[in-house]
């Protein structure tokens, strides 16, 4: 029995290393496994936890100690005890900027995880996309491949009854040859692709043996549109980052106040035996260091970062229009050639297959007819590769 389980185990695991990978696989693997989410997880967490231990009150001191104690060996007992406590009073207010600027540092690192989520996730699916093409376009090969092998033989057996001229043989070899090396470059795509898509998803070991979904699935184009916000997280984020400054201005600005430092002590005189109490209130001169020059830095570093969050704006204003004109460009060619070329090619080939099987027409006749639709799919391919590369962009505008 226990036997029978690890056989079952074992070839449950063993097919799930063969299956094929789906979109919706490996966006669920990059989500738990790519390094750039896992590092803003753990700088979200550490913000949290920084906010929850921003503006705490300020430790009291324990003062222990001894007062003329005498170091001319005579008795220490003629010394003073001392024993008290001090605080640092706020009097500025910083305790609640503190905790304003370490609260908005924490939604900062909120929306730079989100942003890294949008960037992890069009990376996912331009990578799925470019190993997808590279599958299908290695496949089409193989086809062309196979056809051009009985092109060629067709061909030499012409040329050996005298029905064609030896360059035709040739050509026909040269092609072949031409395709082959053609192909092994696709392999060499198709493997880079593979390995692109697993070190996306963050496991660069993983080896998928191919890929399942077709570049012909619709993309929900009037999804993109109406979902697409130019307040990115990353446009947020910059936000923050503006509000963080202006703070951290208003913090230089209220620590020109001091903080009151109340010191409460109990002496025992020894001199005399009796018991007394020390009080002491200090603060410190804003002489030297007034604060002023760092808090005009942080109102500098304010309207830098608002300048960075306005180009940010454009930028993404600009890539999202560039991409969305991009993208439909690509899907009217993909479209035109899927509707208008490809039906006039498939019907040419179907007549052609009509006339070989009704032996009207030559099986070389036939198979030229049938690389010229493969031809024609690979072009449909190309731009098909070039609408999911658009649309792939145009995923980071798009938040959950």
């Amino acid at each position: 029995m226990k036997n029978l389980l690890l056989l079952c185990l074992f070839t449950v695991s063993a097919s799930a290393a063969t299956s094929p990978l789906t979109l919706e696989r490996a966006l669920a693997l990059a989500a738990k496994n790519n390094p750039q989410l896992a590092a803003a997880v753990a700088n979200w967490n550490a913000a949290e936890q920084r906010a929850i231990q921003s503006g705490k009150r300020l430790n009291p001191n324990l003062i222990i100690g001894t007062e003329g104690t005498p170091l001319n060996g005579t008795s220490a007992a003629k010394g003073d005890y001392r024993a008290g406590i001090s605080q640092s009073i706020r009097l500025n207010g910083t305790a609640k900027l503190n905790r304003r600027i370490a609260t908005v540092a924490s939604e900062r690192a909120a929306l730079l995880h989100s942003a890294a989520a949008n960037q992890i996730r069009q990376s996912v699916h331009s990578a799925f996309a470019s190993a997808l093409f590279a599958q299908s376009n290695e496949r089409l090969f193989t086809d062309r491949i196979r056809l051009l092998a009985t092109n060629a033989a067709m061909v030499k057996l012409l040329v050996k009854n005298g029905e064609s001229v030896s360059e035709a043989s040739e050509v026909a070899h040269a092609e072949l040859d031409h395709e082959q090396l053609e192909y092994r470059q696709a392999q060499a795509l198709r493997a880079k692709a593979f390995a692109q898509l697993a070190t996306t998803i963050g496991q660069p070991d993983l080896n998928i043996p191919s890929v399942a979904g077709s570049l012909t699935t619709e993309l929900g184009l009037r999804g993109i549109e109406s979902a697409a916000n130019e307040e990115l997280p990353a446009v947020l984020a910059q936000d923050s980052t503006t509000e963080i400054m202006k703070l951290r201005a208003h913090l230089a600005r209220a620590s020109r106040i001091p903080n009151l430092n109340l010191g409460l002590v109990y002496r025992r005189v020894q001199s005399n035996r009796r018991d007394a109490l020390d009080l002491q209130a200090s603060v410190a001169l804003p002489i030297f260091d007034n604060k002023r020059a760092a808090a005009k830095a942080f109102e500098a570093d304010a309207r830098a970062a608002e300048a960075r969050g306005e180009q940010l704006r454009q930028q993404f204003n600009q890539q999202y229009r560039r991409s969305l004109t991009d993208l439909r460009i690509a899907l009217k060619r993909a479209q035109h050639i899927r509707d208008e070329i490809m039906p006039h090619k498939e019907r040419a080939l179907r007549r052609r297959e009509a006339l070989f099987l009704a032996g009207e027409s030559s099986r070389l006749e036939y198979t030229k007819a049938q690389l010229a639709f493969t031809e024609e799919r690979r072009h449909h391919l190309d731009t098909l590769r070039e609408v999911h590369r658009h649309w792939a962009q145009l995923q980071r505008f798009v938040t959950d």
